[in-house]
C-alpha cells in the first residue's frame, strides 16, 4: 500500500469519531434497554447486541478501532500483512469489510433511533431543543458512514474501492459489499434531500 497523508488523516479523524460516539453509546444502550426491547425482534449484531448490551465495544467498536489503527500503521509501512498474521492484503480487506459491515449496521439502527440519545423531556419548552439534538446525532452518525465506507469520491480513504478490489468474496462478504453499495446510495440520497 503506498501511503497518502491524506487518507492516513482521514482514518485517524475517523478513529476520533469513533471514540466519541463510543463513549456517547452507554446512555443509548441504557435508554434502549430501559424500554425493555423483545430481542426475539432483531437479528444479527443487534440480536445480540439486544441480549448482551456489555458486547458492544467489544464486538462493534473496538474491531474496527483496531482495523482502522492496523490500516494506518500499513499505509505508514510501520506493518506488514503477515505482521498482522494475515496471508495476504486480501485477507486484511476481507477482515475490514466485516468490521465495517457490522458497524454500519449498528449504526444504522441509532441513527433511527436518535431519541435514544436525546431521550424526550416532560418539558414542552425543550422539545425543539431535544428534536436539534436528535437531527445533529442522525446527521453525525451519517456523515460518520459515508466517510467510513467512502462514499464520496472526493475522500482518499475509499473503503468501497478497497473492497471491489478483493477476489473470491464469499457469499458473506458478497452480502455484506452489497450492503455497502446500498448503504452509500441511501445516504448520497438522503444528503440530496438536505
Amino acid at each position: 500500500m503506498k501511503a497518502n497523508v491524506s487518507d492516513i488523516e482521514e482514518v485517524q479523524h475517523l478513529l476520533d469519531q469513533l471514540r466519541w460516539l463510543s463513549n456517547q453509546m452507554p446512555n443509548a444502550i441504557r435508554n434502549w434497554m430501559s424500554t425493555k426491547p423483545n430481542c426475539l425482534f432483531y437479528t444479527g449484531a443487534l440480536k445480540s447486541l439486544c441480549e448482551n448490551p456489555a458486547i458492544l465495544n467489544r464486538t462493534v467498536f473496538d474491531p474496527l478501532i483496531k482495523w482502522l489503527s492496523d490500516y494506518i500503521l500499513l499505509r505508514e509501512k510501520r506493518i506488514t500483512v503477515q505482521t498482522l498474521n494475515f496471508n495476504s492484503l486480501d485477507d486484511f480487506l476481507k477482515v475490514g469489510l466485516r468490521v465495517i459491515a457490522k458497524f454500519i449496521i449498528v449504526a444504522e439502527f441509532f441513527a433511527d433511533h436518535t431519541d435514544l440519545f436525546v431521550p424526550n423531556s416532560k418539558d414542552l419548552s425543550k422539545m425543539g431543543q431535544i428534536y436539534k439534538q436528535r437531527d445533529q446525532y442522525k446527521e453525525f452518525i451519517n456523515i460518520l458512514l459515508s466517510r467510513l465506507i467512502g462514499c464520496n469520491d472526493k475522500l482518499s480513504f475509499l473503503f468501497l474501492k478497497l473492497s471491489g478490489t478483493i477476489s473470491n468474496l464469499s457469499d458473506e462478504l458478497k452480502l455484506l459489499r452489497t450492503h455497502l453499495d446500498d448503504k452509500c446510495l441511501d445516504l448520497r440520497k438522503q444528503a440530496l434531500k438536505m
